[in-house]
């Protein structure tokens, strides 16, 4: 029989039961444990100091984006702090001052705006610029002795109902932008049409760079799905004239003069201005775009002339003239991850002019030397371009996989080819497994299939 006393150790189903029991009841203390009591006055400090620091504008210049990027987890552990019900129920209620939520809702803009622009992430964005625009009508509807819904008002009401707090209008309207490009990245238009449009009038009666914006980033990319839903159903002419009304637009929206207010921060902090057709980054962007439109022109129109001069106004904007630098080489002043875009546009337009037997010799050339590549065959030229645009992007940019996809195309018309041998075709058909294996996988993590003409 086995004694037990203090000579001798526990057997080991005793001494298993005492690890359980002391395991148990650890683990059953910290289940019941109460939630850490969030101090809501810090959560407002916290706010108060970001809005110095952390910023909605994730494009202009590589400094900001690493700001951001430096501040970021710990933006993001104070924003998580609105899941609490305690604070929740304070940014949700009538209690929360005037300064504390429109920092408050400042915040949630940006830290949006990071999700949407640097990870890709619409929905994640999307739920966080849900919420800004929730606590702001919630604010207002608890200050008005009638009840308001915000679906049912017009873009004048919403304004003279949000006019009652400082800083409140302009906050929303840039919630309200953020939020349509959510929509939009998911192609859902029509939801992101309705915010566009009332973005659009907020921001003209309050002067803001989003009122420029809603068209130029928002309304007319909902009209080039458009377009390209008509080329893909083979209804050239209604696609043609959709094309030639978006171009018009564009040139009118840059040509205008107008001072936008940017970055708009509660308390006018770091209060900045632009104008758009000063900027280089703005005219990159309309730029790309209509390149893109006389490309998609090239594709869709039969008539021999009408091609050749449309071909040429894609060499035109690049080129630039002698009250412009074009398109080349003003992407060599902007963020890395916007000029790896005009890469590709470049190279997928330059693979179309060749399937359309349009002569890039001399604009190839100007490419060679704006790009500092080798020169060479049209094949080799455009792989160099694709090889910039990979090297110019980080692995969760979407130009990443775009560049690969565009190699993977290369790759595939050197297939094509005549006079390679065995040895060549297996090298080749090896590459293209390998860029398309790489373009799918990054595209799987962003919920996105790579653009291409």
């Amino acid at each position: 029989m086995l004694s037990i006393n203090s000579n001798h150790e526990p057997s080991h189903g005793l001494r298993n039961f005492f690890i359980i029991v002391v395991i148990s009841t650890i683990a059953i203390s910290i289940f019941f444990s109460p939630k850490e009591k969030i101090d809501i006055q810090k959560v407002n400090t916290d706010f108060a100091r970001f809005v110095e620091i952390f910023s909605a504008d994730n494009v202009s210049t590589e400094e900001k984006m690493k700001n951001n990027y430096s501040f970021l987890r710990e933006v993001e552990e104070t924003v998580k702090k609105l899941e609490h019900k305690e604070v929740s129920q304070y940014f949700s209620s009538s209690q929360v001052s005037q300064t504390a939520l429109v920092n408050c809702m400042y915040i949630l803009y940006s830290l949006g705006t990071f999700y949407t622009y640097n990870d890709h992430d619409g929905i994640k964005a999307r739920k966080i610029l849900t919420y800004a625009k929730k606590i702001a009508e919630g604010y207002v509807k608890d200050r008005n002795k009638s009840s308001v819904d915000f679906d049912k008002l017009s873009s004048e009401e919403i304004y003279r109902e949000l006019d009652i707090i400082k800083d409140l209008p302009e906050m929303y309207a840039r919630v309200v932008y953020s939020l349509a490009r959510t929509y939009t990245y998911q192609g859902k238009s029509q939801d992101a049409a309705r915010y566009f449009e009332l973005t659009r009038y907020l921001g003209d009666k309050l002067n803001l760079f989003e009122a420029y914006l809603s068209v130029t980033s928002g309304l007319e990319v909902i009209r080039r799905d458009k377009i390209e839903l008509s080329i893909k159903q083979g209804e050239y002419e209604s696609a043609r004239k959709e094309i030639l009304s978006s171009i018009e637009a564009l040139r009118d929206v840059i040509s205008v003069r107008r001072v936008y207010r940017i970055d708009c921060r509660p308390n006018n902090v770091h209060s900045q201005t632009i104008v758009p057709i000063d900027e280089a980054y703005s005219r990159v962007v309309i730029s790309e775009q209509l390149v893109k439109h006389y490309a998609r022109l090239v594709k869709i129109v039969d008539n021999r002339e009408e091609v050749v001069g449309y071909a040429q106004k894609i060499f035109d904007i690049y080129n630039g003239s002698k009250s412009s630098l074009g398109l080349l080489l003003e992407s060599q002043e902007v963020v890395s991850k916007r000029t790896a875009g005009v890469y590709n546009v470049l190279g997928m337009i330059l693979m179309l002019l060749i399937d359309k037997d349009i002569d890039i010799n001399a604009f190839k050339g100007e490419v060679v030397t704006v790009l500092k590549i080798k020169d060479g065959d049209n094949l080799s030229v455009i792989e160099q371009i694709f090889h910039a645009a990979k090297e110019k992007s980080r692995k969760s940019d979407f130009t990443k996989p775009d560049a690969y996809n565009g190699l993977m195309l290369v790759y595939k018309k050197k297939l094509a080819q005549k006079d390679i041998t065995d040895e060549q075709k297996l090298e080749i058909e090896k590459n293209i497994k390998h860029f398309q294996e790489e373009r799918d996988e990054i595209n799987k993590n962003m919920n996105r299939v790579s653009w291409e003409f």
